[in-house]
C-alpha cells in the first residue's frame, strides 16, 4: 500500500465516519453546539489511530480484517464516551451515544465497502 492509497484510506474512513455520525447524534437528540463541535475532535483523536492499528494488525501480522477492527472498536466506543462524558455539556448518555454512533457508523461503512 502507497502513500497515496494510505492518504485516501484515511481520508475516506474519517470524513465517513463524521458524515455518518453527526446525523446520528442529531438523531441521538444532541442539540447543544458545542456537544456537536465536539465529535470533531474526538474523532479525530480516535479515528487515524483505529484505521492505522486496523490496517497494521491485517497488513503486517496477516489477522482478518472484521475481527481485527471489532476489536479496535471497543476501545474506541470506550475511549470516545469518556471523552464525550468529560467534555461535553449536554451530552446524554455518552457512553450509549458512542456505542450507538460508532455502530452506525462502522456497519454503514462496512455495507458502503460490500457496495463498492
Amino acid at each position: 500500500m502507497g502513500p497515496i492509497d494510505l492518504f485516501y484510506t484515511f481520508a475516506v474512513s474519517f470524513l465517513l465516519t463524521l458524515a455518518l455520525e453527526y446525523p446520528a447524534a442529531i438523531l441521538f437528540g444532541i442539540r447543544n453546539r458545542k456537544d456537536l463541535l465536539l465529535l470533531l475532535p474526538v474523532n479525530l483523536l480516535t479515528n487515524p489511530a483505529a484505521v492505522a492499528l486496523a490496517l497494521f494488525l491485517r497488513l503486517n501480522l496477516g489477522l482478518p480484517a472484521l475481527p481485527a477492527q471489532i476489536c479496535l472498536e471497543i476501545p474506541v466506543i470506550l475511549a470516545e464516551g469518556l471523552l464525550y462524558r468529560h467534555y461535553g455539556q449536554d451530552l446524554p448518555h455518552p457512553l450509549a451515544f458512542s456505542l450507538c454512533a460508532n455502530g452506525f457508523s462502522y456497519t454503514m461503512g462496512l455495507l458502503i465497502q460490500t457496495l463498492f
